[in-house]
């Protein structure tokens, strides 16, 4: 499964090349894809197609992937643990457990990203229902890249899935949170949070189960806290977003599912130690400085995978 990242800063060039390298990576596998399987999950603030793979794993994937990479745009966020975690779903790997080693498929992860994770897919309780929601991070000065030093300049977005049907609720703010209850009623049915009447305060962010743990100041926030400063919720948030892709990679090791990552650009926009521990190891982690260097770290990993299915 190729898990590749098009959130806004893969803008220009660097999505030219994705594509080329990603393109080039199919054609080691021309000559085996009625037999071999390759899918595609691509993600920004969501992953995939309406909450599936852009192409599920499946043969003779050549033109159809070349397809729906060249579909890819580059825009919003990074919701790396949304695309991972996709790949264990329906249309992705299958599932092996209980099956001996030596009878096993060998599987493998291709993941690609030039930042740090800056979204996060969580439940929040509106109005007494639960929806699915995406919280990110936005920044200013293109400071919004969960790293410490972006920090003061980020905030923690709306999410992206509103209340169907309420025109009245463009978004649920996360920052401030509550319990989740009715909107109307009785006061015992209502959040605490009504000062101002704000259209935000009656939202349960389940991310918030635990009380949050400061950056600073020795100050702890209650999971329906009406109000959490960002300065508070920002490092939690990026925390929270990292834990959450590098658990669901593990899930898949778990599970003896290889995972190479694939990391472009600077020390400055990435974590290199951070994609080390998204992979399967040191041999199975390769840095890309520039994207002129994409087209031969893809080749490279093609061969890799290639040997190791003959082998």
């Amino acid at each position: 499964m190729m898990i590749l990242d098009r959130s806004g800063s893969m803008a220009g060039s660097k999505m030219t090349a994705l594509k080329n390298a990603a393109r080039g990576f199919l054609d080691f596998f021309a000559d085996t894809q009625n037999k071999d399987k390759v899918g595609l999950i691509s993600f920004s603030t969501t992953a995939g197609v309406n909450g599936a793979p852009d192409r599920a794993l499946g043969i003779n994937f050549v033109a159809p992937m070349k397809a729906a990479i060249n579909n890819m745009n580059a825009d919003g966020a990074t919701n790396a643990e949304n695309a991972i975690d996709m790949a264990d779903g329906t249309g992705g790997f299958t599932d092996q457990t209980g099956v001996p080693g030596d009878r096993r498929i060998q599987q493998f992860v291709v993941f690609f990203s030039d930042g740090m994770p800056t979204a996060l897919t969580d439940r929040f309780k509106y109005n007494n229902t639960n929806y699915d929601g995406v919280v990110y991070g936005v920044g200013s000065s293109g400071r919004s890249n969960c790293r410490t030093s972006d920090y003061p300049y980020m905030s923690v977005a709306n999410v992206l899935v509103r209340p169907s049907g309420d025109g009245n609720h463009p978004g649920v703010n996360p920052a401030t949170t509550g319990d989740g209850k009715a909107t109307s009623g009785s006061s015992t049915n209502r959040t605490a949070c009504t000062s101002g009447g704000s259209r935000y305060l009656n939202t349960k962010w389940y991310l918030f189960e635990t009380s949050l743990v400061p950056r600073a100041g020795g100050r702890t926030w209650p999971a329906e806290q009406c109000s959490i400063p960002m300065d508070d919720l920002v490092p939690y948030f990026c925390g929270k977003a990292r834990q959450m892709a590098l658990d669901n990679a593990q899930v898949l090791k778990n599970k003896g599912i290889k995972v190479y990552v694939i990391g472009l650009g600077s020390s400055n926009e990435i974590d290199p130690t951070y994609l080390r521990s998204l992979s399967s190891g040191a041999d199975f982690t390769f840095i890309a400085p520039a994207s002129s260097d994409l087209e031969a770290i893809f080749n490279k990993i093609a061969k890799d995978i290639k040997l190791r299915l003959v082998y």
